[in-house]
């Protein structure tokens, strides 16, 4: 509030001579979630007389509809309840890909913390926790699985046998799997399939349970419409095919990514900075309609669970009615 007060007190000098000064007065209440504040600041940055290139307008317009469109939500919750991992799950720095086993009370999760706890690496590593009661152990670093860039941090768990899915940029993209040995332990990586880097896999994927359909974020046609989700199925013969981009339903001109399907194969999850976005990734939901092969309209998953700032790694459970993710709120 005091830094929002300062500011403030600028508005009869700064606001008549810096036409920017409105701009980043609402980006400032956008920030604090303040939307109402937020859109008519962004309508007074508009309506000054001063030149405004294209470029700028456009983005102050594209602001003004992520106000809008996160006051209709706000105003309106869905019926989630949101829940921070509690202990020691969450640190200073970056937790992404949750993956969660319901029998052991197990959680995987990649994070970029060091292991002595004393500050974060570039690098990524995968960590492991057990829950006893309503409190999650201290994590431990799963030194076997390796190390990988923020942009690979990304694990997925087959739960019918609990195979644990990691990529490695390797041979144009390669999938690598991990069985439990015992609670907390790991076994040495293997390769997946080496037939699987014809696809020209990407990091951030998903595989389903009987391990012949893959999902997958890629810019790998370097449109400028940048992340689409791709899919590739495994034939008869055992080997996959071209990997063909999901409806236009689905990819939009912006990001779409972190794609996971419910068990019966029908709910497509995935984030995108693009549709009716709060502004940055939100979590989106989609139905598959086996009489026409199409998907529905991409549904905003609404607040609490999405917000203007990045949701991903969204992974809902069986019973679709709980799951993970990952926020930067």
């Amino acid at each position: 509030e005091k830094s929002i007060d300062v500011l403030l007190s600028y508005e009869k000098t700064r606001g008549r001579t810096d036409k920017f000064y409105y701009y980043w007065l609402g980006r400032a209440y956008m920030r604090k979630y303040k939307f109402e504040e937020a859109i008519a600041y962004f309508d007074k940055f508009n309506n000054i007389k001063a030149y405004k290139s294209k470029e700028i307008v456009e983005e102050v317009n594209r602001f003004r509809d992520w106000a809008i469109r996160s006051k209709e939500f706000f105003d309106i919750p869905d019926e989630y309840e949101i829940t921070p991992l509690d202990g020691d799950i969450n640190s200073p720095y970056s937790e992404l890909s949750p993956v969660f086993f319901e029998e052991t009370n197990e959680l995987l999760f990649t994070s970029n913390r060091r292991s002595d706890g004393k500050g974060k690496d570039e690098i990524f590593h995968v960590y492991h926790s057990i829950k006893n009661g309503d409190r999650w152990d201290t994590p431990t670093q799963v030194n076997v699985l390796g190390d990988f860039p923020r942009k690979q941090a990304n694990i997925e768990v087959v739960n019918s046998d609990g195979k644990l899915f990691i990529f490695r940029d390797e041979k144009g993209g390669d999938l690598f799997y991990s069985h439990p040995t015992t609670q907390g332990k790991w076994s040495e990586p293997e390769e997946f399939d080496s037939k699987i880097s014809n696809t020209h896999l990407e990091a951030h994927f998903y595989i389903n349970q009987s391990e012949d359909r893959i999902i997958f974020a890629s810019d790998k046609d370097g449109k400028s419409k940048g992340l689409e989700l791709y899919e590739s199925f495994k034939d008869a013969s055992g080997s996959w095919t071209k990997p063909e981009p999901l409806d236009d339903i689905i990819n939009s001109e912006y990001d779409e990514d972190s794609p996971f399907l419910s068990s019966d194969g029908k709910t497509l999850y995935f984030s995108s900075n693009g549709h009716n976005t709060l502004g940055k990734y939100d979590v989106f939901k989609s139905v598959y309609n086996d009489a026409t092969g199409t998907w529905s309209e991409p549904i905003n998953m609404g607040f609490p669970i999405n917000t203007p700032d990045d949701e991903t790694n969204f992974k809902m459970k069986d019973d679709g009615r709980s799951g993970y993710f990952s926020s930067d709120r």
